[in-house]
């Protein structure tokens, strides 16, 4: 607990809301000075605002030799990106014993990345468990592909009512397969209606299947011009066919 410089935190929190950076970080560093490590990590947020890097390093790295869970995982982050991966996963481990779920998923991902997939899975887990949406969402893609259908379904679901728009997508395809067609189209509509791409193509594929031409060849354009080539290919597809009277049936 950072009970030193507490205050003077608690101030320039207040003075950054108003836009009066000057004085915040003059108060942050008073705090820095008092060995408050939440006022090191805002410190190397602001010198990143500004594009201060060699300041930023500095802060997370002070604020990471007094144990700041954030800035262990700033850090390891910043090493996994450079492709430091035993660096990142010393970091990582340090935030991790510290409750720190991000750095928990963010070493599931260095383990399945390894091929390590006891591991990946435990710290997937582990992540998931602490309540994060990308955790739960990464174990329950992980389980799918181990055949534990049912458990999977159960962690989309939890991270979909935490707003993970990933894992709607996901939970609203495997309904839809599964025939639970109202329920699919209610998770992919609303990861559609939150920019979802894969989710607006997915409805293009449920529309189509339903025969629903119109529909699906608008969820196909949206898609497609969001950038997703499978869904422009498909729209193409769907233009050729209705202008040729065709049907589209069992295409996918």
């Amino acid at each position: 607990m950072n009970t030193q410089g507490e205050n003077e935190l608690k101030s320039a929190i207040t003075f950054l809301q108003r836009g009066e950076s000057g004085t915040a970080v003059v108060l942050l560093e008073r705090a820095a000075k008092m060995g408050n490590s939440d006022a090191m990590c805002v410190l190397a947020e602001v010198a990143y605002q500004r594009g201060d890097a060699q300041s930023e390093t500095y802060w997370w790295q002070r604020a990471a030799e007094r144990g700041n869970p954030a800035a262990e995982y700033e850090l390891g982050r910043q090493e996994q990106e450079a492709g430091h991966l035993d660096t990142a996963r010393i970091l990582y481990l340090k935030a991790a014993n510290q409750g720190m779920a991000l750095a928990m998923n963010n070493l599931g991902a260095i383990a399945q990345k390894a091929g390590d997939e006891a591991a990946a899975r435990d710290w997937y887990r582990k992540a998931a468990e602490r309540g994060l949406p990308l955790g739960m969402q990464n174990f329950a893609c992980l389980i799918w592909n181990e055949g534990k259908a049912d458990d999977a379904k159960l962690w989309f679901a939890r991270a979909a009512d935490l707003g993970d728009v990933p894992s709607m997508t996901h939970l609203g395809w495997i309904l839809g397969q599964e025939g639970r067609l109202s329920e699919a189209r209610d998770l992919l509509l609303r990861a559609a209606r939150l920019g979802e791409v894969d989710a607006m193509f997915k409805l293009g594929v449920l529309s189509e299947e339903a025969n629903d031409i119109d529909a699906a060849w608008q969820w196909y354009k949206a898609a497609g011009d969001a950038g997703h080539q499978q869904a422009l290919v498909a729209s193409y597809r769907l233009a050729l066919i209705v202008a040729a009277g065709n049907d589209s049936s069992n295409r996918y």
